[in-house]
């Protein structure tokens, strides 16, 4: 039984996902095509299924999105959403197939969505639930100008309600870099308010302290989808016991 699931929509973007976990020490695995039945060995702890949806229409993209969220998703320790680090894409589609497929699997759980777009070490900020590249909003990047899927919002939560009407609220930098005690009791409250909890980040550590404070929330009774544009899941998986066995690294593409 694998521990963690990611879905990226494009191949170069999960298979960059994967190799971040099995840096950590993770048995992971990327597989090419996910509606293929595969015989994944019981030592894999990460499967990347890339859906090749970012340029699919919206229906399409969740419909992909679901079927691979029931295929691999079940008794995972986390389901994880990779999306485009300037919000290309059928972002709020995606979301809400993900984020409904897991709960269709867990209907005694209550599963919010943790969303942190926030890629620090690529220069993609988040600043009061907006999206920056380099320090501009990404509306002012090439992502505009996309002649696929451009972006019409630097707002995250207006490029997800493109495609979705779920319920989303934001906890801003100045929570984010307090302690982290104070950080999980906001995320607890927002998770009663709103579907899905947009956080902001500027920094490496800030993911590290809303890792740690989303991963201490964690329950049989709640639990997170993580939505992500690349390396915050791999920060949230190394709150976990696991990430820290020794395990010799296998090739992370199958």
């Amino acid at each position: 039984m694998s521990e963690i699931l990611v879905i990226g929509d494009d191949l170069t973007g999960t298979n960059a996902t994967a190799s971040a976990y099995a840096r950590d020490g993770l048995r992971a695995v990327t597989v090419l095509d996910p509606t293929a039945p595969v015989d994944l060995d019981d030592s894999i702890q990460v499967v990347a299924c890339s859906t090749g949806s970012r340029h699919m229409t919206p229906a399409r993209a969740a419909q992909t999105v679901d079927a691979i969220v029931r295929n691999f998703g079940h008794d995972v320790r986390a389901i994880v959403k990779r999306f485009d680090t300037t919000l290309r894409g059928n972002i709020g589609a995606e979301i809400e197939a993900t984020l409904t497929a897991a709960r269709v699997m867990h209907p005694k759980q209550r599963i919010c969505g943790l969303v942190v777009p926030g890629f620090p070490a690529a220069h993609r900020t988040t600043v009061g639930g907006y999206q920056l590249l380099d320090g501009e909003p990404i509306l002012m990047s090439p992502a505009s100008r996309d002649p696929f899927t451009p972006v019409r919002h630097s707002g995250v939560a207006g490029i997800i309600h493109e495609q979705t009407q779920l319920t989303t609220t934001n906890i801003g930098l100045d929570v984010v870099m307090g302690d982290t005690s104070t950080l999980a009791d906001r995320l607890t409250r927002a998770a009663q308010d709103a579907e899905l909890v947009i956080v902001d980040s500027v920094t490496d550590d800030d993911q590290q302290r809303i890792a740690t404070a989303a991963s201490a929330l964690e329950s049989d009774e709640r639990s997170w989808v993580v939505f992500e544009s690349g390396p915050f899941g791999a920060t949230y998986a190394q709150r976990w016991e696991f990430v820290h066995m020794s395990i010799e690294p296998i090739p992370f593409w199958r």
